[in-house]
Order: structure tokens, then C-alpha cells, then sequence
């Protein structure tokens, strides 16, 4: 059971603003000159990763596999509008689970999931894809951080499930690409808990699909601002058979026999 909670805290500490799956660059009182140098780190990234097109597609398709502890946590195919930020993702036994732009839903509604909620995996695994191209979504906030090639991502009241959540993001300097990401989460606890355990996730094996880089193996850390990433893996995360989908209304409807699982309680 001791390791069993702490795998659980683990993994709930990657959920970051999972909600905020459609947002824009917003800068507030942000000097022009650190203005320019984040959008311009937004911008290298979402021109590396091939924004334009991926938002020229209709939704991506993926297997994931995902693990903390040597247990696997997540074996599922998922499905992510990211337009409508609807999502749907397929257990291996059989067990759906259904974002559908504002609830999420399991089916059945007796279902335990062994570890953390089904509203968590819904809205973490998808955003973690797509978080290269989430920079310059209405309601965030970026700024240069202390190191080069950083930036701070952070959001604004009321925008997500978390919006006191914020991400130390990573660039490469030679590809451009998203290296990693260190992040805290507020879901369900006070800011004061979440910085005191923050974690970060290293994206590797960046692969073209259709024209689109995508990382497929993510590996997850333990972080600090002073050490960044540090220690053992705590977790890993793959994704194969990547495409390119147009799902129809359908596939987001609420499965048969579902039951709404909500948001935590705030502590």
C-alpha cells in the first residue's frame, strides 16, 4: 500500500493544466524585449514541430502505454480532437472512457481505475502530445525563465481544471523541438503541496507523422529549480501506431452505462 500511494502521488503530479487544452498567447506587463524572445520560443518550437499542420488535421489517433513503479498504469488506444479538446481513450479490457469538451465520463460506471481517476487520464496523456503546440493558447502567459533555451508557461484565472499550474519548458537549441517539461499540478491540493514535489517529463524518439513530429517515448522525473531534472526515472510512457483521423460526432458521445467522474475536491 506505501508503494502503492506513493505511485499514485507520482502520477498525479503530471496532470499540469490538463484541462487547458485550447488556449493562445496572452503577455501581460512583460517588457517588449522578454515579449519578443517568448513568442519567439513559441514560435521555433511550433515551426519545428510542424504546427500549421497539425492544426490542418482533424484529430490524432495513438496507442499508449504508460507505466510509474514497473506498473503499468495505462494500456489504451486514445483518440484527441484537439479542436473541440474532446477525447477518448479504449482499455485493452474493454473500459471507455469519454471527454466530451466539458465532462468526463467512464463506461462502466462501476469501473476502478488502479490508480488515478479516468478525468486524469483523459486530460493528461493527450496534452502531453500536444503541449508543443499549446504555447500561444488564449489564457497563457510566457516568459523567459532563468536558463537559456527555457521559458515559463503559466495561466490565467479560471482557464482549466488547474490554472495555478505553471511549466518550465525545455528547447533544444540545435532542433528547436519541445526537449521536456518540468510542471507542478494543483489538482486537488494547494499550490504550497504541489511546488513542494514538482516533476518533470523528457520527451525522446521524435518521429514524423504525416508531416508532424511527435515525441513517441516520454520519460518522467523528479525536478527541482536548482538541480532540474535529477534522480532515476520515475515513470515512462509509449506511443505507437500515430495517425491522423477524422472521428465523427459519435465518437465523443457519452458511452452506455456511464457515470460522470468529477473534479476533485480543492484541498
Amino acid at each position: 500500500m506505501k508503494n502503492f500511494s506513493a505511485l499514485r502521488q507520482t502520477v498525479q503530479s503530471t496532470a499540469a493544466a490538463i484541462a487547458v487544452a485550447t488556449t493562445c498567447l496572452m503577455m501581460t506587463s512583460t517588457p517588449a524585449m522578454a515579449h519578443n524572445s517568448a513568442e519567439h520560443f513559441a514560435e521555433s518550437i511550433e515551426q519545428s514541430h510542424q504546427a500549421d499542420v497539425w492544426y490542418a488535421k482533424s484529430a490524432v489517433q495513438f496507442e499508449a502505454v504508460v507505466a510509474f513503479g514497473g506498473n503499468t498504469i495505462l494500456d489504451a488506444t486514445i483518440i484527441y480532437d484537439y479542436h473541440a479538446n474532446r477525447v477518448r481513450i479504449t482499455l485493452k479490457n474493454g473500459v471507455v472512457m469519454v471527454f466530451d469538451g466539458d465532462k468526463a465520463w467512464v463506461s462502466p460506471a462501476d469501473t476502478k481505475m488502479p490508480g488515478p481517476s479516468p478525468r486524469f487520464h483523459l486530460l493528461t496523456w493527450p496534452y502531453f502530445l500536444a503541449l508543443p503546440f499549446k504555447l500561444q493558447d488564449p489564457g497563457t502567459h510566457l516568459a523567459p525563465w532563468k536558463q537559456k533555451h527555457t521559458a515559463k508557461l503559466t495561466f490565467g484565472e479560471g482557464v482549466g481544471d488547474s490554472p495555478k499550474d505553471w511549466y518550465v519548458l525545455y528547447r533544444n537549441p540545435k532542433t528547436n523541438t519541445l526537449d521536456g517539461t518540468a510542471y507542478i499540478v494543483t489538482y486537488g491540493k494547494s499550490v504550497d503541496k504541489a511546488e513542494a514535489d514538482p516533476h518533470a517529463v523528457r520527451y525522446e524518439k521524435i518521429v514524423d507523422v504525416e508531416g508532424v513530429k511527435l515525441a513517441t517515448e516520454w520519460e518522467f522525473f523528479n525536478w527541482s529549480p536548482e538541480q532540474g531534472f535529477h534522480g532515476d526515472p520515475l515513470g515512462h510512457a509509449t506511443l505507437s501506431n500515430i495517425q491522423f483521423i477524422t472521428p465523427d460526432d459519435s465518437t465523443f458521445a457519452i458511452p452506455e452505462g456511464a457515470a460522470e467522474d468529477q473534479l476533485p475536491a480543492a484541498e
